[in-house]
Parts: C-alpha cells; structure tokens; sequence
C-alpha cells in the first residue's frame, strides 16, 4: 500500500514539476528537479488551502487531483524517458568491492525502510514537532501559528488528509530521505565512475546520524539535503555557464528549503 501511493505521490511531484519547468526532454536531474519542482508546488497548494481555513480532506482530495490532472500532459514524456533509460550492468568491469559495498547499501536502505513503517512517531522530534504538525492543521483545519517554518510538514499532512494514516505521513519523511540519497549518487557520477559514487553514498548512507533520521526520529532534515542539493548543482551549473535559469531555480530551491528549515540560511550564507 504505501509503495503504491509513494508511486502515486512521486507521479504527482514529477509530472507537475516538469510542467512548471516546461522540460521538453528528460535526464536523471532534470527528473529530480521536477520531482523538486513539483512538492514546492505541492507545498504552495496546500498552504493556499489552510489560508482559507477549510482544510479539510475533500479541500484537499481536490487540490491533488486538480493538480495531478495538469501534470498528466507530461505523463508521456516520462515514460518515454523510463522506456530508453534502460542500462546495462558491466559485469566484466566490476571492481571486487564493488558487490560487496552494493549488499551494504541495499541491506542498510531495506533495514532503515522496514523499521521506518511504524503507526505513529516514537522520535521526540517527530513526535512533539514535525508530525504533530500534521494533525493540528487537521484539527485547526487551517494554517497554525506560533511554530517555526513547515513546509514539509505540509506534505506529511497528505497522509492525515489523503489516507487518514499518520503511518503514510511518517513515510513521506523517508521518500524524501531517499530522494537525496538518489540525488546524492547522481550528482557524485559527475565527478566519479558509478561503483566509486555507489561507495561513497553507501558510506553517506551508512553514518549513524541518517540511520536515527531515517528509522527513529524521522525528521525533515534528510528531505531538506534534497532541496539543497538542488540548489548546490543549480548554483554550480550556473557559475559555469552563467545561465540565468539556473540562478533563478538556485533562489527557489534555496527558498523551499528556509520554508523547510530555516537552517538553510546557512548554505545561502555560504
């Protein structure tokens, strides 16, 4: 069930984002980018909906499928993109640690993935903070105040809304966890070959500090890597090429990610 609606939600983001974006053809970043693209939007909605204190789960089934209906025009972009993307594994190149590393990773994320799926929030964080959040704008039934900045607690409130399962809305936090994960790889490939990028998100993924934010305490901090990865390859790619797009998708990444945490000020100092 929650793989199914995660392939849901993912349809959603993707095909919106590449809306927005206007992307007319399709790589592993630019699928990340609309994916990003598309929960900012996501985020945008929900939080025009708690403005008109009506958020209640029919406002908010209809906001989704109002969306989810725009983004279906790319729909075909992307499977088109899924259908000639199939690769090859070069067995006859792999290096000895390569399968090894490759049994860690995927042992680490099955482990995380399986402990992640709890009915309700145990981590202090995510039990008093990120997914209460969730259940005061379903008892508001509007935007609250008196709290810091959530907007990704906006999407963990699609669980409450959408499904009525605070199970899904703790789940969201691990599909963004594992979005940045994705992102990390492909952004690491860029400077390194495949099996050496797949050591070092394995080591990333392997540090005591993601395990507790991926299975324990789920937190918004992982998610929030995603967006600033966005806006770290988009700030590079533009102080290559000097492309004005990219510095305007760098200010809104940057944006998302204060709406998220406001410890992106951090990277938007640096």
């Amino acid at each position: 069930k929650t793989l199914g609606i995660w392939a849901f939600l993912l349809l959603l983001f993707h095909n919106l984002g590449a809306l927005i974006l206007r992307k007319k053809k399709l790589n592993t970043i630019a699928s990340f980018q609309s994916i990003g693209m598309g929960m900012g939007a996501t985020m945008l909605t929900l939080f025009l909906v708690g403005l008109t204190n009506h958020m209640t789960p029919v406002a908010v089934w209809s906001a989704i499928i109002v969306l989810f209906a725009l983004g279906l025009s790319k729909l075909s972009l992307l499977l088109k993109w899924l259908w000639k993307s199939k690769k090859e594994i070069p067995f006859d190149k792999l290096k000895w640690w390569t399968i090894p590393v490759f049994l860690v990773f995927g042992i680490t994320l099955s482990l995380n993935f399986i402990e992640s799926f709890k009915p309700f929030a145990i981590g202090f964080d995510s039990m008093v903070l990120y997914h209460n959040t969730p259940n005061l704008l379903a008892q508001y039934q509007g935007l609250i105040s008196g709290i810091a900045a959530y907007n990704y607690e906006l999407l963990f409130s699609l669980g409450v809304f959408l499904f009525d399962s605070r199970m899904i809305g703790l789940s969201i936090s691990l599909l963004g966890a594992l979005l940045a994960v994705g992102l990390l790889f492909e952004l690491l490939r860029k400077q390194f070959n495949w099996q050496e990028a797949l050591m070092l998100t394995t080591l990333f993924v392997s540090l005591p500090m993601n395990h507790f934010m991926m299975y324990i305490d789920l937190k918004i901090d992982l998610p929030l890597l995603f967006f600033s990865l966005l806006a770290i390859y988009s700030i590079v790619k533009w102080w290559k090429k000097r492309e004005q797009n990219e510095l305007i998708l760098a200010g809104i990444w940057l944006g998302i990610g204060m709406g998220i945490k406001y410890t992106t000020a951090i990277l938007m100092a640096v």
